[in-house]
């Protein structure tokens, strides 16, 4: 299989400022979901901040307080 793109984690990523743009830019067109490809690790709200549906792709065993997980593998 053909690899068409390498993720890099470490972590530290603000989770706010995805849902923060959504809600404050894209009032007029709001998106029918969020999906957001991640290793886990960063801040994150406790609540999904907006009635929009969330998925998760996430590359560790880390756990999101909201929203539905997908879980992948970054090994070759």
């Amino acid at each position: 299989m053909k690899k068409i793109a390498v993720f890099a984690s470490g972590g530290g990523t603000d989770f706010h400022c995805i849902f923060r743009y959504v809600k404050n830019k894209m009032q007029d067109n709001l998106p029918s979901c969020i999906i957001i490809f991640t290793d886990g690790f960063g801040s994150c709200p406790e609540t999904a901040p907006i009635n929009i549906p969330v998925l998760w792709l996430v590359s560790s065993k880390e756990k999101l307080p909201f929203g539905r997980v997908a879980r992948y593998s970054s090994e070759t």
